[in-house]
């Protein structure tokens, strides 16, 4: 809500704003005022006042003068400065927590630390985390959650060094080097540069790998364009583990070249042929084709993989967890229609499918990875999803469907189906959920009801009834939560309830009280209380 308000007092202007974004955003006034008469030159006031979706208000004054001039031919008014910025931001929070539980008189808690630095000017970038949790035992403090990226950037060319962050990946067929994994004190550098036509990219790293293990290794990445009709491309990693346990090393190495051609605005073909080696077996290759056509709304491709009994590239990701000993092809097809189309609205559907054979076994390695997402009007839309994959492991498998109404801007309500197979257990799931807005309060209620069937499980099948309601008024957030659970041996019923309380003060500082009675993690009600507290800054 905007008011611009003259020495007396009196609102001569104003402006309501709604369903603002967070971000910066600009207001313009014209000096006039409601009538669209210039107001007399003087003193003024503009009061902003914000209120978010939870209720919560702030309000700032503005003191202005107004005067009027005489333009003349040469002269021009001159634009606004812009909103003061700064190089750094420093964000996190302090919590804690007391638990007390009746049934077996235990007590637990912890102390968390969480802080933040975004630090961007000119070509440098940093960003910084540390998470440190202290439980209220005796246990040394945790440091998991802390990470670190440090970027210099100059012309052609970046420096990235990380602790825990991601280091990237290579753009070939293969995508030779893929960081998706988390090692513990994950520590590396990136280097990035462009020479002439020739694009290149290096990067080291050393981890804990796994609990009992150490690794470290590297990867460069070689590319050449602009110079013919095709790019060509190599890409090279090497990895030396030790097992902590036995010292035992073991050392491995992956090439590969590439090539991306267009034959046409649409359309294009990428191939790669890898060689790898390793300690424990002998040197394999791989190799793929593919080719694709891509108008923007329509998205096909199609290949073929060959991955040797030996071919083992540890960074590499070639195809849906498929890494060896396999050949086989694979296709891909996405589409998008706006608009309507057979009475449905604005279609968006993908189909992802792969067909390999185990060089050794014969065994077949299949998968089909497939969505539909339509709209019945434009307040209702629909959902299909299927995956199955069937290997060695047997067959597994989810099937989702889901259906959203929007009544009015402020109430939705979804219904969703989902199944789930495997060799050993099935399990269905209906879901009921609608969210609301009234005045000035929101929140959502959900049913859920589960039924699981485990094969080597005596207690099984089992079912389970959820039902959940959350109240979001002002600066209170309401959660009350039932669950009943059955099975083959026994019945229970769950209870659970907390109440937060989030106020503000000095503007940039958010506080979260909160009180909860029982456990929702238990199957049957624990009489358990916990308070906590969290300051966000």
């Amino acid at each position: 809500d905007i008011q611009i308000k003259n020495i007396k007092g009196q609102v001569v202007a104003s402006s309501v704003e709604v369903d603002q974004e967070a971000g910066d955003h600009r207001f313009t006034w014209d000096g006039k005022d409601a009538n669209g008469a210039a107001v007399p030159d003087g003193p003024y006031k503009i009061t902003l006042t914000a209120e978010s979706s939870q209720g919560s208000r702030d309000e700032i004054t503005i003191q202005l003068l107004v005067l009027t001039s005489h333009a003349r031919p040469d002269s021009s008014i001159p634009e606004p400065l812009p909103p003061e910025q700064h190089p750094h931001r420093l964000y996190g929070s302090v919590s804690t927590n007391y638990i007390h539980n009746d049934n077996d008189g235990s007590e637990d808690g912890e102390v968390r630390l969480r802080a933040g630095l975004d630090y961007t000017q000119k070509n440098r970038n940093i960003r910084a985390s540390l998470q440190a949790i202290k439980q209220h035992d005796d246990s040394s403090i945790s440091l998991d959650g802390t990470r670190l990226l440090a970027q210099q950037q100059w012309q052609d060319g970046t420096l990235t060094g990380v602790f825990r962050e991601n280091l990237g990946s290579f753009d070939d067929p293969f995508k030779l080097f893929s960081d998706f994994k988390s090692e513990r004190n994950k520590a590396g550098i990136n280097l990035s540069q462009q020479i002439g036509n020739l694009d290149t990219k290096a990067l080291l790293f050393t981890s804990e790998g796994d609990v009992d293990s150490e690794e470290s290794g590297g990867a460069l990445r070689l590319s050449l364009t602009d110079t013919l009709p095709f790019t060509l491309g190599s890409s090279y990693t090497f990895r030396n583990a030790i097992d902590t346990n036995d010292t035992d090393e073991t050392t491995s190495h992956a090439l590969g070249f590439d090539i991306l051609s267009t034959f046409a605005e649409n359309f294009g073909l990428a191939a790669q042929i890898v060689t790898t080696s390793h300690d424990e077996d002998d040197e394999d290759v791989g190799a793929s084709v593919t080719a694709g056509y891509d108008t923007g709304t329509l998205r096909l491709s199609g290949g073929y993989t060959y991955l040797g009994e030996n071919f083992r590239a540890d960074f590499a990701d070639p195809l849906n967890h498929v890494s060896q000993d396999a050949q086989g092809f694979q296709a891909s097809f996405e589409h998008y229609h706006q608009g309507t189309f057979l009475g449905l609205q604005n279609i968006a559907t993908s189909l992802n499918y792969f067909n390999l054979r185990r060089i050794s076994t014969d065994d077949p390695v299949e998968e089909l990875d497939g969505s539909l997402r339509f709209g019945l009007t434009t307040a209702d839309t629909m959902l299909l999803s299927i995956y199955r994959r069937d290997d060695e492991n047997g067959l597994n498998g989810s099937y989702l469907a889901s259906f959203t109404h929007r009544w009015d801007q402020d109430n939705q309500t979804q219904l969703q189906l989902s199944y789930t197979e495997s060799e050993s257990s099935e399990n269905t799931r209906l879901s009921c959920r609608h969210n609301y807005k009234w005045g000035r309060s929101k929140g959502s209620i959900s049913f859920d009801w589960s039924h699981r069937d485990l094969l080597y499980s005596t207690n099984s099948p089992d079912n389970q009834f959820d039902v959940r309601y959350d109240l979001y008024y002002l600066l209170i957030h309401l959660q009350l939560q039932f669950r009943y659970t059955e099975d083959q041996e026994d019945k229970d019923t769950n209870l659970f309830a907390r109440v937060d309380y989030q106020p503000k003060f000095l503007h940039r500082y958010q506080t979260l009280l909160y009180l909860s009675l029982g456990d929702r993690s238990a199957v049957e009600t624990e009489e358990q209380i916990e308070i906590g507290i969290e300051v966000s800054f």
